[in-house]
């Protein structure tokens, strides 16, 4: 059981912190306007919609990335075989995302692949991890 807790808390975090490293890059590549009000709901709006694809495709390779990194710290400290902790994790993710687009204004396209992402990129960590793990 402690594995368990464990491996879901250092799966969060490592996805978490993969996900603030990826989005600070793409900070750097596309950076904010000096004159943009971080808490003005139409100027980030109106910001969000003038980003590249390319700014999108970037975060979401931070959340996919992230996903499958979760699932294989996951497996390696839990070393199970049960699917509940790439679920739990999977779900927490997908459940911080919604939380962000419910903050932020997003695309349709973005948030839908965003919500299709997190739960069968952390499985997929969590089998290939299970290859090195499980006799």
């Amino acid at each position: 059981m402690v594995r368990t807790i464990l491996a879901v808390i250092a799966g969060f975090i490592a996805a978490s912190a993969t996900f603030l490293l990826v989005e600070s890059l793409g900070h750097q590549l596309f950076p904010f306007p000096a004159d943009l009000e971080l808490t003005n709901k139409e100027a980030m709006k109106a910001y969000m919609d003038s980003q590249p694809i390319a700014a999108y495709l970037l975060v979401w390779g931070g959340w996919l990335l992230g996903s499958l990194e979760a699932g294989a710290i996951a497996q390696f400290i839990a070393k199970a075989r049960t699917n509940t902790v790439p679920a739990i994790i999977g779900g927490l993710l997908t459940a911080a995302a919604i939380v962000n687009f419910v903050m932020l204004p997003h695309a349709i396209w973005f948030i839908v692949l965003g919500l299709v992402t997190f739960i069968p990129a952390v499985f997929a960590g969590w089998k290939f991890a299970q290859r090195f793990t499980m006799p």
